[in-house]
């Protein structure tokens, strides 16, 4: 599995996963505390600023058993 992109707005965080094959890739944005923010099965996954996150990181998971996490963004207050 591989992060094609990743891009990070003042709203939203952006992440494009090159797809191999017919892998499946299940992105899940996690908050403070492990707290899910949000879940997304497409090839380009966004997670929109709320405005009340300390910080968001994603977690990649691909149906091969591939994982791939993010570093944390800290979204401008």
């Amino acid at each position: 599995m591989e992060l094609k992109d990743l891009a990070v707005t003042e709203s939203e965080l952006r992440l494009e996963i090159r797809r191999q094959g017919s892998t499946k890739h299940t992105t899940t944005f996690i908050g403070e505390g492990g707290v899910v923010l949000g879940k997304s099965l497409r090839g380009t996954a966004v997670y929109k600023f709320r405005g009340n996150e300390k910080y968001v990181r994603a977690r990649v998971q691909a149906s091969n058993g591939d994982i791939a996490w993010t570093q944390p963004v800290f979204p401008a207050e």
